[in-house]
C-alpha cells in the first residue's frame, strides 16, 4: 500500500479520486455514487490516522469528465468537460497547497 511506502520514506502525498457523484447522485448512477462515497470516506479515515505524520492526503471530487462511462447512456451527461480539461483541472495545485490538503470539489475548484 502507498501509505506504507510513504511511512518508510518519512513523507508522501496520497491522492484519492472520488467524484461529485459521491455527494450529488444522479439517477442510474446510484451504485457508482455509493462507491465514490466509499473512496472519500476511506481517504478521510486514512487522513485522520496520519495527522501527526508528514503524509498528506487529498481527496478530489471531480465533476463529469468525458470517458467510456459517460458515453454509454441514452441521455447526455450534465456539465461534462473533455478528458483533457478535466484531467488538467485535477492536476492544478489547489490555492491552499501550502496547508495540509483537504478535498477539492469539481474541475478547477
Amino acid at each position: 500500500m502507498a501509505v506504507e511506502f510513504f511511512r518508510e520514506q518519512g513523507a508522501g502525498h496520497l491522492v484519492a479520486i472520488s467524484s461529485v457523484s459521491a455527494v450529488r447522485a444522479l439517477p442510474r448512477l446510484t451504485a457508482y455514487g455509493a462507491s465514490k462515497a466509499g473512496v472519500a470516506v476511506l481517504a478521510e479515515g486514512i487522513r485522520a490516522s496520519l495527522l501527526d505524520i508528514p503524509i498528506k492526503v487529498t481527496t478530489l471530487f471531480p465533476g463529469y469528465i468525458e470517458s467510456e462511462l459517460t458515453t454509454t447512456g441514452d441521455e447526455p451527461t450534465p456539465m461534462i468537460v473533455s478528458t483533457e480539461k478535466g484531467v488538467t483541472a485535477m492536476m492544478k495545485p489547489s490555492k491552499s497547497s501550502s496547508r495540509k490538503p483537504r478535498s477539492r470539489h469539481g474541475p478547477g475548484s
